[in-house]
């Protein structure tokens, strides 16, 4: 592999080569891919954070609706708990 894969790019190529890979990546996804690899790396993003930092940015999003969406989520976790 190290023969065929020069390592040697200078910063500027490799940096190119990089947004270049993701555009031309991305450019191929359709919605439902780019739907599905936003989530799966958004929910990997809030499942590092503490609990303090996620619940910031949660109020941060929801802001005046935080409680009425806290409470509709604890409505359905209680309803799946008694299925």
């Amino acid at each position: 592999m190290g023969d065929r894969y020069p390592y040697d790019l200078d910063r500027e190529v490799l940096d190119e080569l990089r947004g270049f890979y993701v555009e031309r990546y991305v450019d191929n996804m359709d919605s439902k891919d780019l739907y599905n690899y936003v989530f799966d790396t958004m929910m990997y993003d809030v499942e590092k954070q503490t609990d303090r930092e996620f619940l910031r940015d949660a109020m941060d999003y929801w802001d005046d609706h935080f409680d009425d969406i806290v409470k509709e989520v604890q409505e359905y976790t209680n309803r799946s708990n008694d299925a």
